[in-house]
């Protein structure tokens, strides 16, 4: 069994193979940079209200420059009790000179390393004080005006995503409070507001490792997320205030069913005016046209949006409902389609069909609010152990990788992701163990690529309470936020409520235990369903079928994978092969003795080992075929903005730089992204390729091929008196 330590050096190793270790996260004024200026925007963001809901809505960013004050741990206080400090209020004098750079985790040069400081270079914002390292707690304050002509609507302040708990102040006035690392909050602070002023907003942030609590295998009682995501405490995506209307869509969920010839919507309408609304919804629908180019000989342009919407195809309207004050309704709309959709599918770059859903309240004949909601015509089943998009099975080439930081919080990183995969016949992505950014998703509709949407309920660090009550109920919201968030993605086919279990209750709790977790898990999973009657495919991901629980069987790294997989489910390898953990000794095997030659030489051998692992699973009619992983492991990484290669520590001054910072722009605005920090170069250094593979990514491509696995370097292995060694479940 991993500890979390080893699991965590294990990944700074494979990061940095190639023997690059940088010395600490000192943080420093940067001096005249020698690497490369990139003189695009880092990360191309769409405004959060759109041109067809500006009419009615409203909203101002408040990324930028904020003020900060850490606060000190009291004296005395405990680690592991369940209780988090008191956060005490903000004192006059104790704001940091240094601003902060919303969105960006206070402590964000400090995050991927080991215990003694070394690993990926992560200081992306080397204008922030070394002391700001190991704050757990602190304020961020912002005066922001609001205008008159906002009176009368519902003000919200929404905080994309926040690590840590965040209490939320809006003039003096408590408003409530978000605990979701990964997750969006969204709270009305109307009554607070106060319109024609500046309105002073301060959130109250504790790093969510203060609430942990020992239990009997492990001590978080949230879902952490993976490791950068356990240890960045503070806002690290968008922060906005949005103007709605009193009467306004509160929800949509679009709903393909393609087998039926019909389009279903349900639109949720809120009432908070002081009177009863008569109200009907319309829900006109327009063609999505991407006006981008997606191809990989467009590295700068790929990702940034450009895009409009055709002329309406259809359109969906309900009767006249009175709705009360202070409530809600949720209109049912279904109409047929009779072609005047296309389907959306996998593999069409930048052409996959995707449509925009405008829902839309009407009183006395007049449009009072419209939600945007983009879909796609399609529909997912899972019939006898197949899963069928539009009627057709598909085998699922699959790919994953852990969240690492700000370099991946840009459209141009997960385009240049999907664009390398698609290129070796990937058809599957995880975003892995923990709820990713939106554009994620966003791309992967616009891409045509399939993704697994993974909950932060990440269990592989062998470090959650599962004894706790608190626990299950944050696990329970997170599920909620998650589907409400991303189901009417048509690029997600199915949720993955939670990833290795298994890790802590096979080794070391009773079978009683065990199942007692399982049922938890499983009534997750059954949150899942309830929220989203469009896909059947809910999992724990690495945890085979909890049991006999579930539909799917997915391992990790065992040797199920030499038979073919239980009749009747979806099952395959969603993790596989010694990426993580293969010393010298477990290659000799795939190369002799070259094993113990040097790294590059290991590279060779789990090329071989993969390619194998790969053509056995296609061998057993698998659905979902993966190893231990094209996206890092299988490429290299990129020495983006580093003009000495022969270099063994790097500079502040090395690196990739970006323009002057711009007040209320959506999306972070790093300083700087690090040489060796991020295995694609979508555009930063013009001297370099998009990425350069290692083996790993050429036997995947090859073992992924449509036709079947075909003839590459690394499709036998060398001779050897040893044999294969038993892989071992990470």
């Amino acid at each position: 069994m991993m500890t979390t330590h080893f699991w965590r050096q294990r990944i700074i190793c494979s990061i940095l193979g190639a023997g690059f270790i940088m010395n600490g996260a000192a943080a420093a004024t940067i001096q005249e940079p020698s690497g490369v200026v990139f003189e695009r925007d880092f990360a191309p963001t769409q405004a959060i209200v759109t041109d067809m809901e500006r009419l009615f809505r409203d909203a101002i960013c408040l990324n930028g420059r904020w003020d900060f004050q850490p606060v000190e741990l009291p004296a005395g206080w405990q680690d592991g009790q369940g209780k988090a400090p008191e956060l005490p209020e903000p004192t006059d004098n104790g704001w940091d000179a240094v601003k902060i750079k919303v969105p960006s985790p206070w402590n964000v040069n400090a995050l991927l390393h080991d215990r003694s400081g070394e690993g990926m270079d992560s200081r992306t914002f080397p204008s922030y004080p070394q002391r700001w390292n190991q704050v757990k707690m602190g304020w961020l304050r912002r005066l922001v005006m609001v205008r008159n002509d906002w009176k009368g609507r519902r003000i919200f302040l929404h905080l994309e995503a926040v690590s840590g708990e965040c209490a939320v102040i809006v003039n003096g006035r408590r408003v409530g409070v978000h605990f979701d690392n990964a997750l969006p909050g969204v709270l009305d602070i109307t009554a607070a507001v106060e319109c024609g002023k500046d309105n002073t907003i301060l959130l109250g942030i504790r790093g969510g490792q203060l609430f942990r609590e020992k239990g009997t295998y492990g001590s978080f009682t949230y879902p952490t997320g993976s490791f950068w995501l356990t240890d960045a405490i503070g806002v690290w995506q968008d922060v906005y205030l949005i103007a709605k209307p009193e009467v306004r869509v509160a929800d949509v969920l679009v709903m393909p069913r393609v087998s039926r010839n019909e389009l279903s919507v349900d639109v949720e309408v809120t009432n908070d005016s002081p009177k009863k609304r008569s109200v009907q919804v319309q829900v006109p629908v327009y063609p999505w046209i991407n006006g981008t180019d997606l191809s990989a000989d467009n590295v700068y342009k790929a990702s940034e949006i450009v895009s409009s919407l055709g002329g309406e195809v259809l359109r969906l309207s309900s009767e006249v409902v009175e709705i009360e004050a202070g409530a809600s309704y949720t209109f049912h709309l279904t109409t047929v389609v009779d072609e005047r959709l296309k389907l959306w599918t996998i593999w069409t770059l930048g052409r996959p069909n995707l449509y925009a859903a405008v829902a839309e309240v009407i009183e006395d004949s007049k449009s009072v609010d419209r939600q945007y909601t983009r879909f796609g015509w399609r529909e997912l089943e899972l019939r006898d152990g197949d899963l069928l998009l539009n009627g057709k099975p598909v085998r699922m080439m699959h790919d994953f990788w852990h969240f690492m930081g700000v370099q991946a919080m840009s459209r141009r990183y997960v385009w240049a992701w999907y664009t390398l995969a698609q290129q070796a016949h990937v058809t599957l992505i995880r975003p892995h163990a923990m709820p990713h950014p939106r554009y994620y998703y966003d791309l992967a509709d616009e891409m045509g690529m399939l993704v697994m949407d993974e909950s932060g309920i990440f269990a592989s660090h062998c470090d959650l309470n599962y004894d706790s009550e608190i626990f299950w109920q944050r696990n329970q919201e997170h599920i909620r936020n998650l589907v409400l968030r991303d189901r009417n993605h048509p690029s997600v086919v199915g949720w993955s409520v939670s990833n290795e279990v298994w890790c802590v209750l096979r080794s070391r709790a009773s079978s009683e235990y065990q199942e007692k977790i399982y049922d938890k898990i499983d009534d997750l999973c059954k949150i899942a369903a309830q929220l989203d009657p469009t896909r059947q495919w809910i999992q724990s991901d690495g945890d085979r079928d909890l049991n006999g629980r579930l539909s799917v069987y997915t391992i990790h790294c065992g040797r199920d994978y030499e038979q073919p997989g239980p009749v009747g489910k979806l099952w395959g390898v969603t993790e596989g092969g010694s990426a993580y953990f293969g010393p010298a000794s477990y290659y000799e095997p795939f190369i002799g003795d070259r094993a113990y030659r040097s790294f590059t030489d290991r590279m060779d051998a789990l090329g071989v080992e993969c390619y194998a692992l790969l053509r056995k699973l296609r061998e057993n009619d698998a659905d979902i075929c993966n190893t231990v992983n094209l996206f890092w492991h299988g490429i290299k990484p990129m020495p983006v903005g580093l003009k000495e290669l022969s270099k063994k520590q790097l500079e502040l001054t090395d690196g990739v730089f970006f323009g002057p910072y711009i007040e209320g722009k959506p999306g972070i605005q790093p300083e700087r992204i690090a040489p060796f920090s991020t295995t694609v170069n979508p555009g930063y250094d013009s001297s370099l390729p998009l990425f350069e593979p290692w083996p790993l990514y050429t036997a995947m491509k090859a073992a992924f091929d449509p036709r079947g696995p075909q003839p590459c370097p690394w499709d036998r292995q060398t001779e050897s008196k040893q044999s294969v060694p038993a892989a071992v479940e990470n």
